[in-house]
């Protein structure tokens, strides 16, 4: 996954299931009481410190009941986001969790042995479904990728597609960080391995 955020608008500021594990617990500690502003999100990611990217406790508790329940009805979390995102087919068989058709690991296996797969790699635009605390008027975007790793160019059609959308016309705001910033979630704080 590749993200980033992008400020559709100034605001007054400058600019999973809940339980007590220990894990919870530490996430709980994370939580923040105010939003994190732009200024504060230029400096987090400029010095790569996106540990510092939390969730509120009330987006943290939606979250985690989200993953509770997408674990409950799904076959993984692979297959949730392949049909979700990437628009597989759903395989819905009576008494079973859902999954994917292709599954995740028929579609490696296939890009492997060079299978016939109409796009072996696909790129989604998609709002984050669970962003973290920002202040108002900050989206958080996310561009997955099923197939490869992203590139300079994809990351660049993203925002030019977020800019698009919102009627704006200057392209060359793609590289203004008072508009985008970007990321790379580093493997430690994926959801997903």
């Amino acid at each position: 996954r590749f993200l980033f955020l992008w400020r559709s608008r100034c605001s007054s500021r400058p600019t999973e299931m809940t339980s007590h594990s220990h894990h919870d617990r530490a996430v709980a500690a994370r939580s923040r009481c105010s939003p994190l502003t732009w200024p504060e999100l230029q400096t987090i990611i400029s010095a790569g410190d996106l540990h510092k990217l939390v969730r509120s406790e009330e987006q943290e508790q939606t979250y985690c009941k989200a993953r509770s329940k997408i674990k409950n009805e799904w076959e993984s979390i692979y297959d949730y986001l392949l049909c979700t995102k990437f628009k597989f087919l759903v395989d819905e068989r009576r008494g079973q969790k859902k999954k994917s058709n292709p599954t995740f690991e028929e579609w490696r296996l296939m890009m492997k042995t060079g299978g016939d797969i109409c796009n072996k790699t696909q790129t989604v635009l998609s709002l984050n479904d669970f962003p973290y605390y920002f202040d108002e008027g900050i989206e958080h975007w996310v561009v997955w990728k099923l197939g490869d790793d992203i590139s300079t160019s994809e990351i660049e059609k993203g925002k030019m597609e977020i800019l698009r959308e919102a009627g704006y016309s200057n392209m060359k705001l793609i590289n203004d960080t008072s508009v985008f910033l970007h990321w790379l979630n580093p493997p430690k704080l994926q959801s997903l391995p």
